[in-house]
């Protein structure tokens, strides 16, 4: 394992809490925005990816090693996902909601929703 830190107090809290309910989506932080202009997807997607490389917590699970829980980072970036076909606020809102798991890692989610050609929305959602 290349990478692996023990919780901190704070991180622990929120990972005891997780483990009482974790089929919860309290914890969810999500949002949307409204993007205008001439956008380059493919820079977008380049600009994410570096963002979630350097944010190892974003990237990563918790794992017990020697009974104490650690962050591990996963080697595997989850690209932006993008859509041509713009998605009911009922499907917006089960994807926002889906819920996190701690063990199984990517604790982030990114669309790219494309209203019309200098319209989007992007939503993101992160543990």
């Amino acid at each position: 394992m290349e990478y692996a830190i023990k919780l901190s107090l704070y991180a622990k809290i929120f990972y005891n809490d997780w483990l009482l309910a974790p089929e919860s989506s309290v914890y969810n932080i999500s949002t949307d925005q409204t993007l205008y202009g001439n956008l380059n997807v493919e820079q977008l997607k380049k600009a994410l990816d570096c963002y979630i490389a350097a944010h190892a917590l974003l990237n990563g699970y918790i794992q017990e090693i020697n009974q104490e829980p650690h962050w591990v980072k996963n080697n595997d970036i989850k690209e932006l996902e993008y859509s041509d076909n713009p998605i009911n606020k009922s499907e917006l809102l089960n994807y926002m909601t889906n819920i996190f798991n701690l063990y199984a890692g990517l604790l982030y989610r990114f669309k790219l929703i494309r209203i019309n050609t200098n319209k989007y929305k992007i939503c993101k959602g992160i543990a």
